[in-house]
This record gives structure tokens, sequence and C-alpha cells, in this order.
């Protein structure tokens, strides 16, 4: 459905240009003519806009961007109907999209730090208003130039959740950004929204992903199997970004920021901490002397700490022999250090589990071990247990095997939003089982 410029709509904006496009809408400058101002048009798509789902989730979204008043978040002007679908009045922007000004150029670090303070603030008013963005990415980020300085407007919440609904919406997002839990079934949440944020400081500071999906394994199979390269092996930087990118990218939840104003503080701890590097430099220098004989005294921890080093090594050599159960007896082995042993924890047990998936019986024996009484497994074994799941119902599709699927959903037990999202999988079997020749 493309618009011809000089067409005007609903008798008062008349329509430019393109700027862009997606999957389910077309957005469009136009002029005001009331107001003889430049304004976007945003349009849901003509054969989207025959499903009265679509046409809700559209009218939905209008109604959270308007509720978000916000410096750094574009406004909803105007709702109206035309020609059979809908459309969005919303202020024109004249910059352009992150993901455009990543290819054209690389941004200074001081950019970089305000363009990511910007963004962290606006997260943080929209979290207070029980706002959820859903889809934090570059291409949702329209930077423009004003003054010789960034401005940052956060676009589309077509996606977002409001936390008063109870977050019981399909999770919904771009792989490449969406945290491991949503990509696990989970709805998002603020926690996620933060992880999307780091992923795109992460890309503003190296031009790359910390982690993305390959020919040969999923995006979640990646991010279970692999920490995120640090960000100082990509840039000259001040080290403690790494820290900071490194927990605000952490596989569990519980392990990042808990707000984006925490997060935002210690991303500004880190960059100031880059100013005051020669300075430590010359005291280390002074001091050099005394930790050497500081050193001395503490040989019997560097001894420890080695043997700790060695027997992660030998956990990795067994996780990649998949010897699983050899890996983890190691691992527990060094439970007084569970930050250091938890990935690789992971690792093993989410392969583990692809090597069962279409082993049933085996499967269950996994599920029912003991190693799951851990509390810190408790929130991975859920996700697992929803994945598997889900595969289940896929494979039983494939064969139209409608009634053992819709089995599958009532069986299942899980957090709320997982169950939500299988009640209204079996909706959606019962349908096709319904028509089912």
């Amino acid at each position: 459905m493309d618009i011809a410029p000089g067409t005007i709509i609903q008798q008062k904006y008349q329509v430019e240009s393109k700027l862009g496009e997606g999957s389910s809408s077309i957005v469009y400058k136009a002029i005001d003519l009331d107001l003889k101002k430049p304004i976007a048009l945003k349009l849901l798509r003509e054969e989207l806009a025959m499903l009265p789902s679509r046409r809700k989730r559209f009218l939905r979204e209008a109604r959270i961007a308007a509720r978000l008043i916000h410096p750094a978040v574009m406004p909803v002007r105007a709702i109206g109907e035309w020609q059979n679908t809908l459309y969005l009045v919303m202020d024109f922007h004249p910059g352009k999209t992150l993901r455009s000004i990543l290819k054209e150029h690389t941004l200074t670090l001081e950019e970089v730090r305000s363009l990511a303070g910007q963004m962290l603030l606006c997260l943080r008013d929209a979290h207070k208003m029980g706002l959820v963005h859903g889809d934090i990415k570059p291409a949702n980020l329209m930077i423009k130039e004003d003054a010789d300085e960034f401005r940052l407007s956060l676009v589309d919440f077509g996606l977002a959740s409001s936390l008063e609904e109870g977050l019981a919406q399909k999770p919904a997002g771009t792989p490449n950004y969406m945290a491991p839990e949503v990509l696990l079934g989970e709805p998002a949440k603020p926690a996620s929204d933060l992880y999307s944020a780091a992923v795109c400081i992460y890309e503003m500071i190296t031009k790359k992903l910390p982690l993305r999906q390959d020919a040969e394994n999923t995006l979640l199979y990646t991010i279970l199997q692999n920490d995120p390269t640090p960000v100082s092996k990509h840039r000259r930087i001040p080290k403690m970004l790494d820290t900071v990118l490194g927990k605000a990218l952490s596989l569990d939840v519980a392990d990042r920021y808990l707000t984006a104003y925490e997060f935002y503080e210690a991303l500004e701890q880190a960059w100031e901490s880059g100013y005051r590097l020669s300075t430590k430099n010359s005291i280390l220098l002074i001091a050099c002397p005394m930790i050497f004989l500081i050193c001395l005294g503490l040989w019997p921890l560097v001894r420890n700490h080695l043997q700790e080093h060695q027997d992660l090594q030998q956990a990795q050599d067994l996780l990649q022999q998949k010897q699983y159960a050899e890996c983890r007896e190691i691992l527990f082995a060094m439970e007084g250090h569970w930050q250091e042993v938890r990935v690789l924890l992971w690792q093993s047990l989410w392969a583990e589990f692809l090597s069962l998936l279409n082993k049933d019986q085996d499967m269950q024996v996994f599920f029912d071990a003991p190693i799951w009484k851990k509390s810190e497994l408790s929130l991975l074994k859920s996700n697992l247990k929803f994945y598997y799941v889900s595969h289940q119902i896929g494979q039983y599709c494939l064969n139209a095997e409608y009634d053992k699927a819709i089995e599958c959903c009532d069986r299942f037990v899980g957090t709320k939003g997982q169950m939500q999202i299988l009640q209204n999988q079996k909706k959606r079997l019962e349908f096709r089982k319904q028509q089912k020749p």
C-alpha cells in the first residue's frame, strides 16, 4: 500500500515521501495542512487492518505512547481511520536511526556516553509508569544532531506492554536484542528492556553484537554456550565498562542491574574511571615494592587460585567430550565459587538438554535429577521445561496429532506467563483440529 506524494488524507495531512516500512506498518512524512508543520504518519498495512486483533494492537500502541510524555519519546498527536486502515500522527523526527548512523561512522566515546544515558533515563521513566517497551534496538532509536550534540528519541511502542496487564503478552521482539529469558518464552519485563539496552550500548561502542545467531546454532544456544566478548577487546575504553556491561548482559536476571537508573549510575562511574587511570598508574608504580612483598605472603591463595583454574579447564574439557555428569561433579566441588562456575554449569545443562530433545524417557530422568534442587537453577529448569513442551507441541503439529499437542498444553505447569502462552496455543490447536479433514 504505497501512497503517492501529494495524496491528502482526511483533508488534513498531505503526504510528501515514504520514511520507512516494517512488517506491519509504513511511515510517511507529511504536512499538517492546518498547522503548516511536518508530521510523521504511521499507517497499518491494509492487509493487516482487516484483522481485528491487529487493529486492536495498533490502537493499543497509540494509547501506550500517549501515556508517556518524555523528551526522549516520540509523542502520538492523533489517531484516525482512512481507506480501511488506521493511522497514527506523530511529531516528525528529522534525524536518522542509530542503525543508519552506525553504518555510516563510528561514534566517539562521548557520543556513546550521552546516547546511552538518554536511553536509560527514558527507560527509567517508562518503567516507573509501568511500561515495558519490549523491542529496544538501534532501528527504534532515532538520533538527531542538535547544536553539535546528539539527541535520542525512543520510537515504536508497538510491542510495549503494561505491568498492570500482568505481562501476559506473547513474547516478541528482535532476536539479536532479546534477553535470554524472553527467547525462552517469558514475557518482556523491565529487566529484559535493560538487557536489550546493554546490547545497543555494546553495539554503539564496537559496531558489533555481543553474541549473535550463526548458521549452525540458534541464538539461545549461542548465548548459553558463550560469554560476550569484553568490549575492551574491540576498542580502547575505560576497563570498568567491561564489568558494567558484563553484568548488564548476564544470563540470570538476578545478576543484572535492578533498575535503569542503577545501570545508568554504574555506566557513569565507569566512564569517569577512564579519566583517573593515569593517577592510578602512578600510585601503582610507587607501591610496586610493597605489592611484591605482600604477594609473597599471598602465595598460598595464589596457588589455590591456580588449582581452581585447572579445575575449570578440566570441566570445560569434559563438557567438550559430552561427559556432562563428570563435568558437573567438578563444578559442584567448587560450590564456594558460584559466580565462576555458573555459566559453565548452565552450558552443561543446556548441552545435555539438547542431546535429549527427542528422547522423552531420558528427558524425564534429566528433569528429575537432584541437581535441580539447587535454588539457583530453578529459573533455568522452568524455562527449559517450557522450551521442551513447546518443542513437543511443534512435533505433534507436524504430524497433525492435535489431541496430543493439546494434552501437552494442559499438562504443563510453569510461570503465569508461560501457562498463558500455552493456553492461547491450545485455542489455536483446537481450531486447527476442527478444520482437520
